[in-house]
């Protein structure tokens, strides 16, 4: 696995320059700072309630983590994914990540669904292609990579690294 410099202090598109185009799963953390109605897609129309969301997803296309991520990272003008509806109201706050030829989404959105204080505010989002209940979570408190680690290690399916990356948004004074 490459290593990846501490992107901390570096806007988002120093941080996707510096990603890897290789294959991988992904887990994105944004912070709502207020409630808001959104129409996700086909999905529903929904309330969002200030606090931290999770995305999980992988990237196994061209471009690999690298391009799936810098999408996603982005403020995109054509909405494709869901994450699309909902990332123009959210600021973003960290990435774990592994750099891995095996698809991990499914176990990591199952590990998140399994965490205390998880909820899932749109049902299917993120999940129209696959039987999870969704790969988008809501959580009040940002939850630790010690505790993901740990429902990963509970399900068996903790057998690849993951990285971390961490990028905080400042207040404005």
């Amino acid at each position: 696995m490459k290593k990846i410099k501490d992107l901390s202090r570096l806007d988002i598109a120093e941080l996707t320059r510096q990603l890897s185009k290789e294959k991988g799963t992904y887990l994105l953390f944004f912070e709502m700072r207020k409630p808001q109605t959104i129409r996700v897609g086909k999905l529903s129309e929904t309330h969002f309630l200030p606090g931290f969301y999770a995305y999980v997803g992988s990237a196994f296309g061209p471009g690999g983590l690298h391009a799936r991520l810098r999408h996603h990272l982005n403020i995109s003008e054509r909405n494709h994914w869901h994450l699309d509806y909902v990332r123009p109201a959210m600021h973003f706050v960290s990435l774990w990540l592994t750099e891995d030829k095996e698809c991990r989404e499914h176990d990591w959105a199952a590990a998140l669904d399994a965490m205390p204080n998880s909820q899932l505010p749109v049902k299917d989002m993120g999940a129209t292609d696959c039987q999870c209940s969704g790969h988008f979570f809501y959580f009040e408190q940002l939850p630790s990579l010690c505790e993901f680690r740990k429902m990963l290690r509970n399900r068996g399916a903790l057998d690849a690294p993951v990285q971390v990356i961490r990028r905080y948004e400042e207040e404005a004074a």
